[in-house]
């Protein structure tokens, strides 16, 4: 499989030395798509050590746990309109057997729920066997994903760790040691350190997996951080990329 069709995912380094797992694509259906065609790239500062593994192993858990949520919205829209097409058959019969002035009305029903099973068929239980194929093809993937060490997660490292150190009056002092704002990422970009085509994928799976949206009000810090349950520095360093990477 050519490696730039291939699935790719980060694993970030957290303020508090863990790491968090950010898909790309991060849409469930998606991903689920990008997963079944192989495994996924996985970038990371380093080799896979017993931390970083576990992180991982967690982070593919919740991936596969989203896809399996989407793939249940499926299965329940199938299995109830396959109901209704079934109950639409048997009345269809059931009035076929009554005197002859029903047996027209029977035949309406049963011509209707015909063309609607058919419909049923196409438009939910296929992709219900879609679904079914790519959860299992989704977790087969992440269990034999490729590992790439990253020169520009590392750096995220070393950033992160130097804005840990400092006061809340030292911040903003080194704008290019803390990756603040769009010109430190561009003096990465030129160190070629990562390439613009990168840092602004990251940007986006960041943005997905955050989900901010242009036409609502951003979500707190706090909430965004027990929701992806990562400290709250992280989620103001990993903010600061995203508004750089819209830059650029």
């Amino acid at each position: 499989m050519n490696e730039s069709n291939a699935a790719r995912c980060w694993c970030l380094p957290t303020s508090e030395g863990s790491h968090w797992l950010v898909p790309d694509p991060a849409d469930p259906q998606m991903l689920a798509e990008a997963l079944s065609a192989g495994a996924p790239i996985v970038l990371a500062r380093r080799k896979p050590d017993a931390g970083m593994g576990e992180a991982f192993r967690h982070g593919a858990g919740e991936l596969v746990s989203g896809i399996r949520r989407a793939a249940y919205a499926v299965y329940f829209r199938a299995f109830s309109r396959s109901l209704i097409a079934g109950a639409g058959l048997v009345v269809g019969l059931a009035l076929r057997r009554l005197p002859s002035e029903f047996k027209v009305f029977g035949l309406a029903v049963l011509a209707l729920a015909l063309v609607f099973a058919g419909w049923v068929l196409i438009a939910d239980l296929l992709p219900a066997l879609r679904w079914a194929v790519r959860c299992a093809g989704a977790e087969r993937a992440l269990k034999q994903a490729q590992w790439r060490t990253s020169a520009f997660c590392a750096r995220l490292e070393e950033a992160l760790r130097f804005r840990k150190s400092l006061s809340l009056e030292q911040r903003g002092r080194a704008p290019d040691r803390e990756l603040l704002d769009a010109d430190a990422y561009r003096r990465l970009i030129d160190e070629k350190v990562v390439s613009t085509a990168e840092l602004r994928q990251l940007g986006r799976a960041l943005e997905a997996t955050f989900a901010l949206s242009d036409s609502e009000p951003p979500p707190k810090v706090v909430e965004l951080a027990d929701r992806h349950r990562i400290d709250t520095d992280a989620v103001l360093f990993y903010l600061d990329l995203i508004s750089a990477a819209r830059k650029l």
